[in-house]
């Protein structure tokens, strides 16, 4: 699933104003808050394609 966020007028206008670091913070945040759990996701595919294979290798 992809996250979808909704801004409202008034916080797009203070973003404009926004230093380097502040969006560079933005970015990092999110990528820690929704990256994570879809390496996560990604991990527990593989380990299932993992099972499945092992299983029928014995």
């Amino acid at each position: 699933m992809r996250p979808v966020q909704y801004f409202s007028k008034e916080y797009l206008d203070q973003c404009k104003n926004f230093t380097t670091e502040q969006i560079v913070q933005f970015v990092e945040d999110f990528r820690i808050l929704f990256g994570e759990e879809a390496n996560q996701k990604k991990l527990l595919g593989q380990q299932k394609k993992f099972l499945e294979l092992k299983k029928f290798l014995i």
